[in-house]
């Protein structure tokens, strides 16, 4: 190859800055409008599922939340009255240690579901 085939004339280079629209053709503003109706759509939907977690998750929460109470009532009749007939004896340190330990679980359970489902944002 000749050394002339390889030079490059920088004056053929044209300035097209100037012929170049700041406006999108329309095939990009369709582009554009659908996009942000696909986001919009898919944000729906998942406000949508946030709030059908939230009915979910907040009545398992509270059916969780009752039986604890109704199982701690219960513990604590049978070993009222269970010791006193004789038949259900549980030291007072680890009747404590059950209700203590349970409760905070449930408790702390609870904090995490509703702060997670009922967050602000």
């Amino acid at each position: 190859m000749s050394r002339k085939s390889l030079e490059l004339d920088l004056n053929a280079i044209h300035d097209t800055s100037q012929n170049v629209s700041s406006e999108p053709d329309e095939k990009t503003k369709e582009e554009i409008a659908s996009l942000e109706a696909e986001s919009k759509r898919l944000d729906n939907e998942g406000k949508r599922q946030d709030i059908e977690a939230r009915k979910e998750y907040a009545n398992k929460i509270f059916n969780l939340i009752r039986i604890w109470l109704i199982s701690v009532v219960a513990i604590v009749l049978l070993a009222g009255f269970g010791s006193k007939c004789g038949w259900f004896k549980m030291a007072d340190s680890v009747l404590i240690a059950l209700i203590t330990t349970t409760t905070a679980s449930i408790v702390g359970l609870f904090a995490i579901v509703a702060n997670y489902l009922f967050k602000d944002k």
